[in-house]
């Protein structure tokens, strides 16, 4: 959709279309329908009635006309200029595809609507025949006259109801197309979701927006010119008791002679009714008044008080007018009743209305209390100001805090920023109230120097308030005058540094001597006093004097800076020069010279350099104070502390001439390495992207849970230039409930570095290497006993990965250039149990004749480690061989299985009945429920190994197959089931089916 600019506000709306409905008012403008087929966008909506309701809040409707497409609404500002807003449909957008052919429809039309003045009906006409009659009424009939009113002078009644709303406009659906509907009733004029309505009503027009459903939503009123003032109502800012008062400031020498030394005006605002008389239609006439206990009928035709003046011009728009008054010739009591008595003064803004007749020119508003704010001078002070950016009001400045003891303002002594009552204070004030640069501030300069007239505003404490500060200016007392001068008193010779501007309060430093910076006038003070007066620039009352302190400063001018750089690629020497290139010309110390306006001679003469105290290690920077300008400067690297990487070298010139500026230095320093190194894995001895640890035998009577890092990586390295070593590191893990370290120094349980191994330290394993210890053995054990070997409390195999951190270094620096992490996991050495010959076997019951069938579980069981070596075996093949290597067994901290190569044991300890059940139905457990006299158990056979009997004390035998399920659980120091993610390698199931006689 092309969106049309809206006259000079630029507002871009997309509407889908819009009507106006004209009633019989005297704004007969014409009103047209607007059709469009696109979607109406709701932001645009929300946006073109915030617009319109800011345009309402101060204009008034001078027109509506219907243009192509929409309306034009020419608005008037209060000062009579006029501008327009345009509400406009789309244009037309791009050819969409074809698609298929639809019912034949209605014709657009261009409906122009009104009111008859006559019948009062809605009229439409379309395509520019004459309005047709709808039948629909727009208003009620003509009402007989009422009776005159009784005229009387009591109190004002109450409030009238609300009148009655215009009419309701909707889009509703009607035989499958939407129309307009006016209170319900349809007028026959097609319409589209999301059109607008301008609807004429009293005093202006209704917009009204319909949603995507036709239903009205809220409208926005736009108010047309009305000629004359009906009523005014007071916008009250300040109350007493709940009651609007209106306040007349006064600033007197005391509170009980009320001598004035200063009259205030008091600022009202009254809203105006109806809203939109034009302002050149009405002026206000004065003040009425009335003294009386209470006053609360209206006047409008008596005469002003003469003890009130206008001050200034009022201030007036469509909806409200606000004007300045003051009581005249108010001394003493005259004007105010005295506050003591009963009576009050009651004042009432009469306002003349130039437009109507003679008889009826005058309206006023109710009366309202009128009061004097009583202000004693010793309630007044002089503040350093600031104004407000969004109110403009004046406000005492920031961390400035005057001190007022509920009845006068005091002394705030020397550590405050509120200005001195006293000369004496003042000069022995902390800091300045305000400080000149004796160049900047300089007397002949054209600009510069600290105009006090606009930094120092009088204030005064509202008591009525809670000794609230506020300021004269913008509370009826801002005809004051402020006048300056050097205060008697001050520090010796204080005129020799100081300019003062009587009236601006202007102050500069003295050239004192002519031609040349005042330079004497450092660290040395001024006082000025100033004085407000009740109105100037000469004459009026003084009210209240203040004492300024003023120091000097002079400051060395703006620092320069410059940049450089440098780069490096490491080498093997102990040191390294390299040029720092400059910004144009790039070799020398051009640069600087040129900014700060001296000969390379001049410079060195008066500039040292500095480098800074917090740069990087191993930097130097060589030649920097050269007076040879051709010389390079350089920065120098210690390759023993110097790693690659990139630094920032900072530094500076600093002039002997306190009035010279700073040449600030940056140097960006890169420094590479030709060439790397780094780690590489050995296939086959990583798992899951981690070093894998099982364990190491050591002869025939030590074992050590460690490994040496060459049987896993190996280091490559291309580096040409420094020299390159490395280490290990073993980082700390931390698991609850137990702390396990690895690294091999027991004076250490944290971070412990990786140690060569060699025949005098238990063995030589291999070079560098890592291992399991227990931290909390004694420091003095025997690695043996601090080996993981030897304690079992909270370890799982699952613990979370060690870390051993590999280190690279260059040349002799102690600090790695570079680092990389291993992974390393401790894994249980002991392997899955076996079951052999599927773990199953079958008896018969009652055998034989014998009660007992016995199941030697020793033949279906296996056990070897990692390394594939037999730990224990049950050989039940010919010829016999079994295995029992005690050793390991003992070592990996196993005891269900046991006994010798000879005789082989099973702990019965080790071997539950965990499940029995009918073969016919395997989903019921029978364990606890075995058919009568029959009994399924786990003894010691004769040499102490589990046997699985099945035992049938009863005369009968069963009668159908029964299977007996048992758990075989062999526990190793590693695996002890408790994680279940690891059960099953240590405990598996043999199957007894026991079967009924033939």
């Amino acid at each position: 959709m092309k969106i049309r600019q809206l006259s000079k506000l630029a507002l871009a709306v997309a509407l889908s279309s819009a009507i106006m409905f004209e009633g019989c008012q005297k704004y007969d403008d014409d009103i047209a329908r607007l059709e469009q087929g696109i979607e109406q966008n709701s932001s645009d909506i929300a946006s073109l009635k915030d617009q319109l309701a800011t345009f309402a809040a101060n204009n008034v409707v001078e027109s509506v006309t219907s243009i192509t497409g929409g309306f034009k609404i020419n608005f008037k500002r209060p000062d009579g200029t006029t501008f327009s807003y345009d509400i406009v449909n789309g244009g037309k957008g791009d050819k969409g595809d074809k698609g298929d052919t639809g019912d034949a429809g209605d014709n657009g039309t261009s409906p122009l609507i009104r009111i008859n003045a006559t019948s009062g009906n809605w009229e439409i006409a379309q395509n520019g025949a004459d309005y047709v009659d709808t039948g629909i009424k727009a208003k009620g009939d003509k009402g007989e006259p009422g009776e005159p009113g009784q005229g009387g002078s009591g109190t004002p009644g109450a409030p009238g109801q609300d009148g009655r709303d215009g009419s309701l406009v909707t889009i509703e659906t009607a035989d499958g197309k939407q129309y307009w509907h006016i209170d319900g009733e349809n007028t026959g004029v097609q319409a589209y979701f999301g059109d607008i309505a301008m609807i004429a009503t009293d005093g202006g027009y209704n917009v009204v927006f319909t949603d995507a459903e036709g239903n009205s939503s809220s409208s926005v009123f736009l108010a047309t010119q009305a000629v004359a003032v009906n009523s005014l109502t007071l916008l009250p800012s300040l109350h007493s008791s709940n009651t609007p008062v209106v306040l007349f400031p006064r600033i007197v020498d005391d509170a009980t002679s009320r001598t004035t030394a200063m009259q205030g005006y008091a600022t009202i605002t009254y809203n105006l009714n109806p809203f939109g008389v034009a302002t050149a239609n009405y002026q206000a006439n004065g003040l009425l008044t009335e003294k009386t206990e209470e006053v609360s009928f209206r006047s409008s035709g008596a005469a002003p008080s003469t003890s009130f003046e206008k001050v200034g011009q009022e201030v007036k728009t469509f909806g409200d007018i606000t004007v300045k008054y003051k009581p005249v010739n108010n001394t003493g009591n005259s004007v105010f009743p005295n506050p003591s008595g009963n009576e009050h003064l009651h004042v009432a803004l009469q306002v003349k209305n130039l437009k109507a007749a003679e008889n009826q020119q005058y309206v006023a508003s109710s009366f309202n209390v009128a009061k004097e704010e009583i202000i004693e001078k010793d309630e007044v002070t002089i503040e350093k100001a600031v104004k407000n950016a969004t109110t403009e009001e004046w406000e005492v400045r920031a961390g400035v805090s005057p001190s007022f003891n509920g009845s006068a303002f005091t002394e705030p002594g020397n550590n405050s920023s509120a200005l001195a009552l006293a000369v004496g204070t003042a000069t022995s004030k902390s800091e300045h109230d305000f400080i000149l640069h004796v160049v900047d501030d300089a007397q002949n300069k054209n600009d510069g120097g600290i105009e006090l007239e606009k930094e120092l505003r009088g204030f005064f404490a509202r008591t009525q308030l809670n000794d609230q500060i506020v300021s004269l200016d913008n509370n009826g007392l801002d005809g004051y005058d402020l006048r300056f001068s050097l205060a008697s008193g001050g520090p010796t010779n204080q005129g020799n540094w100081i300019t003062i501007d009587a009236n601006t309060g202007l102050i500069k430093v003295k050239e004192s001597t002519p031609g040349h910076t005042n330079t004497a006038a450092v660290g040395n003070t001024s006082i000025v006093k100033a004085d407000l007066y009740s109105t100037g620039p000469t004459g009026g009352n003084l009210i209240a004097s203040r004492y300024v302190n003023v120091g000097y400063t002079q400051t060395t001018a703006t620092a320069i800076d410059i940049v450089g750089k440098s780069t490096f690629t490491l080498s093997a020497a102990a040191t390294l020069q390299g040029a720092i290139t400059w910004p144009n010309p790039t070799q020398s110390l051009d640069n600087a010279y040129n900014l700060v306006g001296k000969s390379a001679p001049d410079f060195h003469a008066t500039y040292n350099f500095t480098p800074a105290t917090n740069n990087p290690a191993g930097f130097t920077f060589i030649d920097a104070d050269n007076t040879t300008q051709s010389v390079t400067r350089k920065v120098e690297i210690d390759q023993n502390v110097v790693n690659p990487g990139t630094y920032t070298l900072y530094g500076v010139y600093e002039s002997s001439v306190s009035t010279e500026p700073d040449v600030n230095v940056k140097v960006d320093v890169t420094v590479t390495l030709n060439g790397d190194i780094k780690y590489n894995t050995k296939d086959g001895y990583w798992e899951n992207n981690a070093v894998r640890v099982f364990g190491t035998p050591q002869g025939t009577a030590n074992w050590q849970l460690a490994g040496d890092l060459d049987e896993y990586i190996f280091l490559t390295s291309n580096i040409q230039g420094p020299s390159v070593s490395h280490t290990f590191t073993v980082l700390p893990v931390v698991a609850s409930p137990a702390v396990y370290v690895t690294g091999f120094n027991p004076a250490n349980a944290t971070a412990t570095a990786l140690r060569a191994f060699t025949s005098a330290n238990d063995g030589n394993i291999g070079g560098e290497y890592f291992h399991l210890i227990n931290p909390s053995a004694p420091n003095a054990a025997s690695p043996e006993a601090r080996s993981a070997f030897n304690y079992i409390t909270g370890w799982s195999y699952v613990k979370p990965a060690t870390k051993v951190r590999v280190d690279y270094f260059l040349n002799a620096n102690p600090v790695a250039y570079k680092s990389e992490t291993i992974d390393v996991r401790f894994k249980n050495p002991v392997k899955t149990l076996e079951i052999e010959q599927n773990g199953t076997t079958q008896v018969t019951d009652k055998q034989g004749g014998n009660n007992n069938q016995d199941v030697d579980i020793r033949q279906f069981l296996k056990l070897t480690d990692y390394r594939n070596v037999v730990l224990w075996d049950f050989d039940h093949t010919a010829p016999v061989t079994h295995t029992v290597n005690s050793e390991y067994l003992n070592r990996y901290g196993i005891t269900a299985l046991g006994g010798t190569a000879t005789t082989p044991t099973v702990d019965p300890a080790s071997v539950t009945l965990t499940k029995a059940y009918y073969n016919a139905n395997p989903g019921t457990d029978i364990k606890n429920i075995l058919p009568q006299f029959t009994f399924a158990e786990v003894v010691a056979g004769g040499n102490g190994s589990a046997v699985l009997r099945w035992r049938n004390d009863g005369a009968n035998t069963i009668t159908q197959a029964i299977t007996l399920e048992y758990t075989v659980t062999v526990e190793n120091r590693y695996n002890d089931g408790s994680v279940s993610s690891s059960a099953n390698d240590i405990t598996k199931v043999i199957k007894v089916v026991v079967n009924p006689q033939p």
